[in-house]
């Protein structure tokens, strides 16, 4: 399977959109007087585009420092612009900068233009994967680490070190022979042949799962986004993924994904489900698939 990795802006400023009570739609307009012009003409470089404010400003518009910018189709904000001092300021995950994180400005009315241009950019569906395939890292590393524990503990009643140990080879020889040891005995072995048996499937599993975007095209059509994530490399900003493709209902994998979806669905957020995978939002999953490979 062909991965490329991705950096991704792990903080959670930047994972905010209009979906919520937080932010009122505005227009230019409505923009403060020094800013407005500027609103103007990225709303001109910037292809349908529209405007947001927090909704604290909902009867003082025209107060409001900063314009957050949302395109259609996009779960989340682009970006903002504000003014700072005499500059025009355009604030992305795009933009690093130690000075001021995520901050670029400019007295210079054209440069401030093409900064934000440069950097309000379309959110691509390796970014989105990446804070859901970090949490899905933790919490199957958590169950991992969880049904290792109880092995391990297993093993410790039945009076071992681990399962290589003579004594319970020997056991072992015993029970598959079918004489008695003894009911307690027996149930503990029973029991860690299921636990170890739980915890090499869970390892062998789930590490490729498929993340799902769940969202409407610009033509409001049903689509889902889909790639595999390599969980092993998760981490809080880069994210390893084969290519995204773009899935319709007339799609067969996406008719095989709705009922894996409708299960992980009724999950709890960010609660790993063995041999189903994780729920990370109402629109974005991580699918354990069937063959745990690349998308065919």
């Amino acid at each position: 399977m062909n991965t490329f990795t991705t950096y991704y802006e792990g903080s959670p400023e930047f994972y905010k959109g209009p979906n919520n009570d937080s932010y009122i739609k505005v227009s230019v307009k409505d923009a403060q007087l020094d800013l407005r012009s500027f609103a103007r003409e990225v709303a001109k470089k910037l292809w349908n585009i529209d405007f947001y404010v927090l909704s604290h400003y909902k009867e003082r518009v025209h107060e409001a420092l900063e314009l957050f910018i949302h395109t259609k189709g996009q779960p989340f904000f682009l970006g903002s612009i504000y003014r700072d001092g005499n500059k025009f300021a355009v604030r992305s995950r795009r933009i690093s900068n130690n000075k001021n994180p995520n901050v670029t400005a400019s007295v210079n009315f054209k440069t401030a233009l093409r900064n934000a241009a440069k950097h309000l950019q379309l959110w691509d569906v390796a970014e989105l994967a990446g804070r859901p395939a970090y949490s899905y890292r933790l919490e199957r590393g958590t169950r991992i680490a969880t049904i290792r524990d109880e092995v391990s503990a297993s093993l410790e009643r039945i009076g071992v070190v681990n399962e290589k140990a003579p004594a319970f080879k020997y056991l072992l020889t015993e029970i598959n022979g079918n004489r008695y040891v003894g009911e307690e005995l027996r149930a503990d072995v029973d029991k860690y042949m299921q636990q170890k048996a739980a915890h090499e499937e869970l390892k062998g599993s789930g590490r490729f799962p498929l993340f799902v975007y769940v969202s409407k095209d610009t033509n409001n059509y049903d689509c889902m986004d889909v790639m595999h994530i390599d969980a092993d490399f998760a981490s809080s900003d880069t994210v390893r993924t084969t290519i995204a493709k773009r899935l319709y209902d007339w799609d067969a994998l996406f008719q095989q994904l709705l009922p894996k979806l409708s299960v992980l669905n009724v999950m709890k957020e960010r609660e790993y489900v063995n041999g189903a995978g994780m729920k990370y939002s109402d629109n974005m999953f991580l699918v354990v698939s069937d063959d745990d490979d690349g998308v065919a």
